[in-house]
């Protein structure tokens, strides 16, 4: 069975602290140029 990454503690709590984590969509870096394909 796969290892899932998240159920390491260390993972998980760099993880949460991320731009994106904390942020949601606005904390993604991507966001600004794929909203625009949106309609």
């Amino acid at each position: 069975m796969k290892e899932n990454k998240y159920d390491d503690q260390v993972f998980f709590e760099k993880y949460a602290q991320m731009a994106r984590s904390k942020n949601g969509l606005g904390g993604a870096g991507e966001w600004s140029e794929l909203k625009k394909l949106l309609p």
